[in-house]
């Protein structure tokens, strides 16, 4: 699927916690300078920027491939919705596109089963207390 190309539902989806996009589309192949100053003309809001910077880039480069688009975040250090979107290309694959898998980016890591002991002061005492916390989500 990475050498698939692209739907632009699923990658809008994905991109939506990207805030530079002017940055990203420069990277995408075939995006030109001017593309980039024409959608910032012409389009009022941040999700019709990047709709129309994938539309453009989707009609310009006939090739198109998600591996373009994780290299394009790739080079901009997008790291996190880079990884992001390289599990959800693997989870599509794996589930042949099927509408119950995860799409969003979690807004924490979640760490299960995890034991920790927090000293706290007594007042009430001059010892400290230990306080056993088990299965914190963070």
């Amino acid at each position: 699927m990475i050498d698939d190309r692209p739907d632009i539902s699923l990658l809008l989806q994905w991109l939506e916690p990207l805030v530079e996009w002017q940055s990203f589309g420069r990277q995408l192949p075939g995006i030109t300078p001017d593309i980039i100053t024409l959608i910032e003309q012409s389009e009022t809001d941040l999700y019709h920027k990047k709709k129309r910077l994938i539309t453009e880039w989707l009609s310009i480069n006939k090739n198109a491939k998600w591996m373009d688009v994780i290299s394009a975040l790739k080079r901009r250090k997008e790291t996190e919705l880079m990884q992001f979107i390289c599990d959800q290309i693997q989870v599509q694959q794996c589930t042949g596109g099927n509408d119950d898998a995860p799409s969003t980016i979690p807004a924490a890591p979640i760490v299960s089963s995890s034991v920790s002991v927090i000293n706290e002061p007594d007042t009430s005492t001059t010892s400290g207390k230990h306080t056993l916390i088990k299965d914190s989500v963070y």
